[in-house]
């Protein structure tokens, strides 16, 4: 007789993006700066990255890096959006670059 198991499993996503107000904005690049280390995505906020102006001119691992890079920037623009409050988030909804949303 094969043996029951029962495992109470826990299904709940804690936020790790801190939500901005509008208040202690210190607080909150701080925290932000930290995430963003933590997932090496640091020196995209602070120095962006270039998009090619023809993309069929690169070479293949050219073109890989920009496809990275692009991915990564979107990853962090996507935390930046996260942890604006919906007051907030009209102030940087029209960039397309998390190094324009950041200096936002």
């Amino acid at each position: 007789m094969a043996a029951s198991t029962s495992t109470a499993t826990f299904n709940y996503a804690q936020n790790i993006v801190p939500i901005f107000t509008g208040e202690s904005y210190d607080f909150w690049s701080t925290q932000m700066k930290t995430l963003f280390i933590s997932q090496d995505l640091w020196d995209l906020i602070e120095e962006g990255y270039e998009q090619p102006e023809d993309l069929s001119t690169l070479a293949a691992a050219k073109l890989k890096e920009y496809k990275q890079n692009k991915q990564s920037d979107a990853r962090a623009l996507l935390f930046i959006q996260q942890g604006v409050s919906k007051t907030i988030f009209p102030r940087n909804s029209g960039a397309t670059k998390s190094k324009e949303a950041w200096e936002i």
